[in-house]
């Protein structure tokens, strides 16, 4: 037997092309986290023990033996949650015999190539699913070509992308259990008006404000509210003002700053205004639009843009307007002039959210709606930090008090370099939470924001969210994370092929859509039809 240990390996990848005769390959490692293995089985076997930190892990295995083969790959398993095994050849129900030993799974993918192999019969795995009471997903997968083990060596994962279950099976959850999940789902989405509220930027940067970025705070006026949720005053004939939707006008500016790098009257044109007949001009007259003007408001802005370095970023008192980033001249949150936070607050759900929906999604709501006309909405204007990356910014979720886990924030993209720096990642931000946060911050389940610096790890605070509602839990799931942990969790993007897509698109997806009945569908429909009438006409 040929023994090979590993120690102090947290993520191995092992390649074991071909095993002869009665030779035995034997691999341990106590402290390996995720494992991905590649093995030809000619004969003989290959045996995975003290392993039980492992929760992650790929197998494929090209077995092409005519006995059956008594496997040992599950044994020192004894931990893992998330299974992707290929058997590219024959599999056999041994395996599921194997796989009982290891009643922790949570998801199992399983591939063979053969399409009518008994081990994806579902009669076959139902002993299976009963041995598994942490089971919830059972991805049975035909391969319905050859699959090179040499090529699966240099891919990020086995499995091709185009292959799709041949059927996925759920186990039977008890009633308790559903109740239990509803209950905590419930939870999640409607949180109470004091936690809400006390994440606002206003309510917690006084208490932090050495461990985070510079801030401002300015009041914002109804008329402003108004305006970012796209009201405006219209005039009518009679000479009454009345709210009504507006078109999208950048406000008129009050002061001649060079920094003002729109047109004051800058419009985004409605499709249906281009094939007006002169017929129309007469209604159009009958209503006249104000173009908005916020001098003081802007006087304001100006001078904290020019407290704060000329360089902010625009918030209101929950969210950034992070989704009209697209709209931006620098592709960023990164504004030099009112007009520029302007455009980005009235271009964002983000901000719609905050004005409209924030405050109606917690559970109390109700009994104290009379106050709403008393709240007050703030913009944040947060000094630019123009040298932060990505990839070390992370969300640290808090439950009763208790920090639970950490998740990269940036779940589109994979850097190697935090692999090696889980430790330290985990310790810094234990300790700033430990010292910095639990002892001031008053809500018992929260989630914080933090940034942390290059060379000396030193912790930033960005923002704080309250548990489930809104907040995104990114690379975990709240089921997970209100589970009880004994050890802080750090869950990076650890592959190419680990990679999430994005949580939002780039733009709007009504600019995207040219499906039949879309805006653009509609568009090029009425285009059509005025080329088809001024040449009917002999327009010009």
């Amino acid at each position: 037997m040929s023994k090979l240990s590993y120690y102090n390996v947290k993520g191995l990848k092992i390649l074991a092309p071909y095993t002869f005769g009665d030779e035995t390959i034997s691999f341990s490692a106590p402290c390996l986290e995720n494992l991905i293995l590649y093995c030809d089985i000619m004969s003989g076997s290959i045996i995975l023990k003290d392993m039980p930190k492992v929760t992650g892990a790929i197998l494929t295995i090209d077995l092409d033996v005519e006995e059956e083969y008594n496997y040992h790959l599950l044994s020192g398993l004894s931990g893992v949650k998330d299974l992707e095994i290929s058997i590219l050849r024959r599999p056999k129900e041994m395996l599921q015999r194997e796989m009982q030993e290891c009643p922790t799974f949570h998801s199992l993918k399983f591939l063979s190539l053969d399409l009518f192999c008994p081990c994806c019969g579902l009669d076959t795995w139902s002993p299976f699913i009963k041995h598994c009471p942490n089971l919830e997903e059972l991805y049975l997968m035909p391969l319905q070509e050859p699959f090179s083990l040499t090529s699966a060596v240099d891919s990020p994962s086995p499995i091709p992308s185009r292959h799709r279950p041949l059927f996925v099976a759920k186990p039977t959850k008890t009633p308790e259990k559903e109740n239990k999940e509803r209950e905590s789902e419930r939870s999640r989405e409607m949180v109470l008006l004091e936690e809400l509220l006390r994440c606002q930027l206003k309510e917690w940067y006084h208490l932090f404000q050495p461990h985070t970025i510079p801030t401002l705070f300015l009041p914002l006026p109804a008329s402003f509210l108004s305006y970012l949720q796209g009201l405006s005053l219209s005039l009518s004939p009679h000479g009454s003002h009345s709210p009504s939707p507006a078109p999208f006008l950048l406000p008129t500016s009050a002061s001649n700053s060079a920094f003002h790098k729109f047109p004051a009257h800058s419009t985004v044109p409605d499709p249906d205004s281009n094939f007006h007949s002169d017929s129309d001009s007469d209604s159009d007259s009958a209503s006249e639009v104000k173009t908005p003007s916020f001098p003081e408001l802007e006087s304001e802005v100006e001078k904290s843009i020019s407290a704060l370095g000329d360089r902010v970023v625009p918030k209101l008192n929950w969210s950034a307007p992070k989704d009209a980033t697209w709209m931006s001249p620098f592709g960023s949150l990164k504004c030099e002039s009112f007009s520029e936070i302007c455009l980005l607050l009235h271009s964002s759900d983000c901000i719609i959210h905050d004005l409209t929906e924030a405050l109606p999604s917690s559970q109390d709501y109700a009994s104290q709606k009379q106050n709403e006309d008393e709240f007050q909405f703030f913009l944040a204007l947060r000094k630019w930090v123009p040298d932060i990356r990505p990839e070390y910014e992370f969300r640290c979720f808090v439950r009763d008090k208790k920090l639970v886990g950490i998740s990269q924030r940036e779940v589109t993209a994979f850097y190697p370099s935090l692999l090696t720096q889980k430790d330290q990642i985990i310790d810094s931000i234990v300790d700033f939470f430990d010292q910095i946060v639990k002892p001031v911050f008053g809500s018992r389940d929260y989630t914080f924001d933090v940034y942390l610096t290059q060379k000396r790890k030193k912790v930033i605070l960005v923002d704080f969210n309250p548990w489930g509602c809104f907040t995104l839990p990114l690379l975990f799931e709240w089921e997970e994370l209100e589970q009880d942990r004994e050890e802080v969790e750090l869950r990076l993007v650890e592959s190419n092929f680990a990679v999430r897509p994005g949580m939002k698109t780039a733009v709007p997806y009504d600019y995207l859509d040219t499906s039949e009945g879309s805006g653009w569908d509609e568009f090029f429909r009425k285009a059509e039809l005025e080329i088809k009438r001024q040449i009917e006409t002999g327009e010009d």
